[in-house]
């Protein structure tokens, strides 16, 4: 049989969440959002040159 030893633990009056990432998180999204910006325009002139050859 397993026992349990149970504590009372004095509640503290909070926490902070370190703060991660940096620079580095905001240099990939706006590398992503670059892409992406790039891919929609890249589409929109492929379809205007099929749609004035064809």
């Amino acid at each position: 049989m397993t026992s349990v030893l149970v504590k009372d633990v004095k509640k503290h009056g909070g926490f902070t969440l370190p703060f991660t990432g940096g620079t580095g998180v905001m240099v990939f999204t706006v590398l992503g959002l670059v892409v992406a910006a790039g891919a929609a325009v890249m589409v929109v002139v492929v379809r205007r040159r099929q749609s004035v050859v064809g």
